[in-house]
């Protein structure tokens, strides 16, 4: 998402500190929508919660609203999405418990109105504790992974189910959607819970068909989780991460690049990759043990690189800047003359941007940055876990 920023104006604004215990799946996963900050933090232990939801003044960091959701499982709830009236949380659960409370032990795609943090819907599905991921919101339609072994849910933003397609059991992975098709990736894993080849899934938004798969012999292994996410390109192509052995790709893991026209794989390379990407103006940026490496989206070849340590975490990026976690801080890289023009100053976390409104959240709270806005200067739309749901109106960031 284009966003005006200036990053070498960017300032601390406010904060809000973590509940003592704090340090679970969905702790301090954040969503940016009209200039207001939606937040989950868990206040307890996991298995008795409660996570608490809460809206906050992108302005001040004053508490519009908070409500609590009660937690059954180490995971709890997922970080927000917001489309509309409606903010969308997916609360972990067990629909096999013996004895369980129902629907509070189930697992669920949960509904709550944006004005007031009140219930709209509490939608159970099938699952086991951390059978879900963050709703994916694109269109009507909203997307989560779910199935006591393993698959993906499609929803209504009503929260009414519609349909359940079945793949591999692995868990953390968010969805990628577009306006035709649903987007799940999964390396390569021995046994159950395979694919015994790495495998993109293409599956119909409407009917929860499978479109296509395209076959990734060379993945080795699966990171799980949300490492695995798909980020679609824009021009027919989509991004994943995975473990390799192929001998023509050094270091332990992969970028492959999907080619959905042809289902093919246009272009792989290997590295120690250890954030997810992000995608624009024909660039791809994707942290890389102790450097950013940008490369060329339509063929893979490197364009540049910046040197930190230890990257980790999404990238944003802006029509003039990409931040992205190296070392202790939060940078803000110059991408015309590629280098650091502004840190955060020993807070790292997730990373989310709205305008002037910059947001970094992580097991301590959730920090918030402002600056004077500046002329855009190009288009760019930020990614990483943010750009599979960009199109979707809404900005976020994982925990």
């Amino acid at each position: 998402m284009n966003s005006p920023i200036h990053a070498g104006l960017l300032e601390p604004a406010w904060s809000i500190d973590a509940p003592d215990y704090s340090a679970r799946a969905g702790d301090r996963g954040v969503a940016i929508v009209d200039g207001d900050v939606y937040a989950t933090m868990l206040d307890g232990y996991g298995f008795s919660g409660p996570y608490l939801v809460g809206r906050y003044d992108g302005d001040t960091g004053s508490q519009v609203w908070q409500i609590p959701i009660p937690a059954n499982s180490h995971d709890g709830v997922s970080a927000p999405s917001v489309q509309g009236d409606t903010v969308f949380i997916h609360h972990w659960g067990h629909s096999g418990s013996s004895g369980s409370d129902f629907p509070i032990d189930y697992p669920a795609l949960v509904g709550l109105d944006t004005q007031t943090g009140e219930q709209q819907f509490w939608t159970t599905h099938s699952g086991q504790w951390s059978s879900g991921s963050r709703p994916t919101i694109e269109g009507d339609a909203v997307f989560a992974a779910g199935g006591y072994y393993g698959g993906l849910d499609a929803y209504g933003v009503d929260g009414e189910s519609r349909w359940f397609h079945k793949v591999n059991q692995q868990y953390g992975w968010i969805p990628a959607a577009d306006s035709e098709n649903v987007y799940v990736y999964m390396g390569e894993a021995s046994a159950s819970p395979g694919p015994s080849t790495g495998s993109l899934y293409v599956v119909d938004r409407d009917t929860g068909s499978r479109s296509a798969t395209i076959l990734h012999p060379s993945s080795s292994g699966t990171f799980y989780g949300q490492l695995q996410s798909v980020v679609l390109g824009g021009h027919e192509d989509a991004l994943a991460l995975t473990y390799n052995n192929h001998p023509a790709y050094p270091g332990s893991r992969t970028l492959v690049s999907f080619d959905l026209s042809e289902q093919t794989i246009a272009w792989e390379i290997g590295g120690e990759f250890s954030g997810n990407p992000a995608v624009g103006n024909g660039l791809v940026f994707v942290p890389e043990a102790d450097v950013l490496r940008v490369v060329d989206q339509f063929n893979g070849e490197t364009s540049w690189t910046w040197a930190g340590s230890n990257l980790s975490g999404n990238v944003v990026l802006t029509d003039r800047y990409a931040f992205v976690n190296s070392g202790n801080s939060v940078h803000a890289i110059d991408l015309i003359d590629r280098s650091s023009v502004w840190n955060s100053d020993g807070i790292t976390g997730a990373i989310a941007l709205d305008e002037n409104l910059l947001i970094i959240s992580n097991p301590n709270g959730v920090f918030a940055f402002t600056a004077v806005p500046e002329p855009m200067t190009g288009i760019y739309a930020w990614s990483a876990i943010a750009c599979i749901l960009v199109r979707y109106r809404f900005r976020l960031t994982t925990g």
